[in-house]
């Protein structure tokens, strides 16, 4: 749903828009993941749309934190 919901289209639809501004820009504070092993693809969809958020992030939170991913 997640990468549904965040992938790039040319037009979207105002709910589309506004779902795209909540989960992409400026994106969550706490992401968790199910299915990690999926992240590990680069060619995958759902790491595309993951790619999105934290390549907006640039690794740094509000409060000048650095944001790491913890693997469980």
């Amino acid at each position: 749903m997640f990468k549904l919901l965040t992938k790039d289209k040319k037009k979207r639809s105002e709910q589309d828009e506004l779902f795209h501004r909540a989960l992409v820009c400026p994106g969550p504070d706490l992401l968790v993941c199910d299915e990690g092993h999926l992240l590990k693809n680069d060619l995958s969809e759902i790491y595309k749309a993951l790619n999105h958020i934290l390549g907006s992030q640039k690794g740094k939170s509000e409060k000048g934190e650095s944001k790491k991913a913890m693997p469980f």
